[in-house]
């Protein structure tokens, strides 16, 4: 895979990340309902506070980041797991920014290795195609005086 489309990935998979925190659902306010004690209400609401909380911090840092720059991403704050607990797909955030870091250095290492400059490994397949076509250059010319030859 070319370093080109590992950042057409990087880009894709960071727009779904930021998508994924525009969405309300961390931050939506609860209804108090007759089926919970009020501790239970208040510690699940004292959660989604925490939680959203969360949620907008981590969209402040990644709105910071230029990710046509392909840089690692700085690192984000942890998931509690009293987070994870109420919200089961909360930690999705974390793995996803694992693997845009992940792409990123992927696509970083292949655009150093096809940047770099190789000198030797370039005239090594210069001088080889070079002598590939003397070789048969000698043997076509080979060829033809033996033909001259047979015909005169």
């Amino acid at each position: 895979m070319n370093w080109k489309k590992k950042e057409n990935w990087i880009n894709a998979d960071f727009r779904f990340l930021k998508g994924h925190l525009n969405t309300n659902y961390y931050c939506l306010p609860y209804t108090k309902s007759k089926y919970l004690s009020d501790e239970e209400w208040n510690n699940r609401n004292e959660i989604r506070q925490k939680t959203c909380d969360w949620v907008r911090e981590v969209k402040i840092i990644l709105e910071k980041v230029d990710i046509s720059e392909f840089e690692v991403i700085s690192k984000i704050p942890s998931v509690t797991n009293d987070m994870l607990n109420q919200y089961n797909d909360i930690d999705e955030i974390e793995i996803e920014l694992g693997k845009i870091n992940e792409l990123i250095d992927e696509r970083n290492k292949m655009k150093k290795e096809i940047s770099g400059i190789n000198i030797l490994g370039n005239i090594d397949e210069t001088l080889g195609i070079l002598f590939l076509l003397i070789g048969l250059g000698i043997k076509l010319s080979e060829l033809i005086y033996k033909l001259n030859k047979n015909n005169a």
